[in-house]
């Protein structure tokens, strides 16, 4: 297809073409966008659908935050990576986060890989009022195991609890888990989209009804920007038909007085 324009009204200025145009199954590597506005747009056809994209940005790479095993913390950060550590995950693993991000009141999470003993070796997701977690409430499909990838969701909780203390030693890799304070960015029409002022954040393509993967004749994207002088984008994920299903990068320039980041 050829490369989308910049929507009309949007209060972004954006290139006239976009400076990246990706499909396949490799993702792209981390891109830096200065200034730190920028619109993303997905394209797919009407035959062979993947699993899709899902990616984070902020104004640095996110904290790539590894299981200390045995020490649970409160993670202050704003957005970031979970995950059990490299390799196969021993029965004596013992992973605790406490997602605390400073005046936070929704935090979105999106799992990039799930490979666990099922219904054994689970993965444990609560939202919680405050970070001793005394009313910690377990959200919908939690807890998670297996190999399937949940979708991602929005917890409307200033406080996350993710805990990971399998029973089983296994050849499995355990998991991969994005979070970002805020939630989810959606992906608006292509044709109306919606610029969204952002610290940080996941984008995830949407998912088809009843499927793992993105529906058919699909045209969405983001306008993204932030308060700093540069924004990082780093691809989690990366599944779409090769040359037909195509995932468009655009820099932008921001308005010159915008709002507080929500």
């Amino acid at each position: 297809p050829p490369p989308p324009p910049p929507p009309v009204g949007s209060p972004l200025q954006c290139a006239s073409s976009p400076s990246g145009v990706y499909s396949g199954s490799f993702p792209p590597s981390p891109m830096t966008l200065s200034p730190a506005a920028m619109q993303l747009r997905f394209q797919s056809d009407e035959i062979i659908h993947r699993a899709g994209v899902l990616a984070i940005f902020g104004p640095s790479p996110p904290p790539d935050l590894t299981c200390d095993n045995g020490n649970p913390h409160v993670v202050t950060d704003y957005f970031g990576v979970l995950s059990d550590g490299p390799g196969s995950y021993a029965a004596e693993t013992n992973c605790r986060w406490t997602l605390a991000p400073p005046g936070a009141t929704e935090i979105s999470l999106a799992f990039v890989d799930v490979a666990t003993a099922y219904e054994t070796d689970l993965i444990h997701v609560e939202a919680c009022s405050d970070q001793t977690c005394m009313d910690a409430s377990p959200i919908a499909g939690s807890p998670f195991s297996g190999f399937l990838v949940p979708a991602a969701v929005s917890v409307e909780a200033p406080v996350v609890r993710v805990s990971f203390d399998p029973s089983t030693s296994s050849n499995f890799q355990g998991f991969e888990l994005a979070f970002a304070a805020g939630p989810l960015a959606q992906c608006d029409s292509a044709a109306a989209l919606s610029p969204q002022y952002r610290h940080s954040g996941i984008i995830t393509t949407p998912r088809a009804a009843s499927s793992f993967n993105y529906p058919p004749d699909l045209d969405c994207g983001w306008e993204l920007y932030g308060p700093g002088q540069s924004a990082v984008l780093t691809f989690l994920s990366f599944h779409t038909e090769i040359t037909y299903d195509e995932f468009f990068v655009t820099q932008c320039t921001p308005p010159a007085n915008p709002p507080p980041p929500p």
